[in-house]
């Protein structure tokens, strides 16, 4: 269970760059308003999450194995996501503490055309966790850790604007502004690329201010966002390299050798692995507070299309496996 619960959080943070500024909230700065994330050391802020997935998994190949690996599963839930701020190791950085609560919701899976519902204590147990990530005044990660595991080095390459290209709720808490100010009707983009496990990812974001609006008795900027994240492909031996780097991420006990042992083994059976996530554009629309300097609500809509083929397997051949997922989420700044 342990290992379902860090693999999951280490997609929450891949999805979470927590753009935040040490100092006050938008500005005027010649045309528009320039607009900073504000957060300070000491200060905390809430939110209520409404989460949805929907993920179906089709396979072919060997009838018992294949027809093993068909899968559906419907997921909704409510949560409060609670960010804590603290200071960073110099005075340029803050460090953002993010705790969830899941409150009520649940999900459903059918294996083998029986339907079985997950316990509520077992999806708290995956969803929850303590994600510690540091950030410079760009907005920009400098370090992460998931239940006390430290993300690897490549983890960290300028992930600032990333969101949205894999599979979990909640990502991210507002787009990566530029240095000039905006005003409604302006648009700009942003690029991102980092090695995550090996995987190479690289992210395309357009973003406009559509507006002001009033939400919850605050004036803010809605701000719209199309978020293109290109294929991703990996194979056996850029997964082995990755996790044999890090193998705290498999779980709290796990030595590299033993990584280096299982993938050995794998490798010598002859069984080949060969995985691609197929490109995809997240929605994310933000309501952004430029006075007080803070995200007020949030909504995001994300598809996910992924293919994997094995070959080799021992009395199975080769098996390819099929699966699309969408997920959506809704947050709004808790009340009080």
């Amino acid at each position: 269970m342990k290992t379902r619960r860090i693999a999951l959080a280490t997609l929450l943070v891949v999805l979470s760059a927590l753009a935040a500024d040490c100092g006050e909230g938008g500005s005027a700065e010649g045309e528009g308003v320039v607009l900073r994330y504000a957060y300070l050391a000491g200060d905390t802020l809430s939110y209520d999450v409404e989460l949805a997935a929907n993920m179906t998994m089709e396979s072919s190949g060997d009838g018992a194995l294949a027809g093993a690996m068909n899968t559906t599963m419907a997921m909704d839930v409510t949560e409060r996501l609670n960010l804590a701020f603290a200071e960073g190791p110099d005075p340029t950085t803050i460090q953002i503490t993010m705790t969830q609560e899941l409150l009520d919701g649940g999900a459903r899976m059918t294996v083998l055309g029986e339907e079985q519902f997950i316990p509520f204590g077992e999806l708290a147990a995956n969803m929850e966790n303590e994600v510690v990530v540091v950030v410079d005044p760009q907005g920009k990660l400098v370090s992460a850790s998931i239940g006390g595991v430290a993300l690897p080095a490549q983890f960290l390459s300028d992930l600032s604007g990333m969101a949205g290209s894999t599979m979990m709720q909640p990502q991210q808490l507002g787009p990566e502004f530029p240095e000039e100010g905006l005003s409604v009707g302006e648009e700009w983009d942003t690029t991102a690329s980092a090695s995550v496990l090996g995987l190479q990812v690289t992210q395309q974001s357009h973003h406009r201010v559509a507006g002001q609006e009033e939400v919850a008795g605050r004036t803010t900027y809605r701000i719209e966002s199309e978020i293109a994240t290109g294929t991703i492909s990996a194979d056996l031996a850029s997964m082995m390299a990755a996790l044999s780097e890090s193998p705290g991420l498999l779980g709290d006990d796990v030595e590299s050798a033993e990584v280096e042992a299982s993938f050995a083994q794998l490798e010598a059976s002859g069984i080949g692995f060969e995985f691609e996530m197929l490109g995809s554009t997240t929605l994310m629309t933000t309501w952004f507070d430029p006075v007080a300097g803070i995200v007020v609500q949030s909504e995001l809509e994300s598809p996910v299309t992924m293919t994997m083929t094995m070959t080799g397997i021992p009395e199975a051949g080769d098996i390819d496996v099929y699966m699309a997922m969408t997920s959506s989420q809704h947050m709004i700044l808790a009340a009080g």
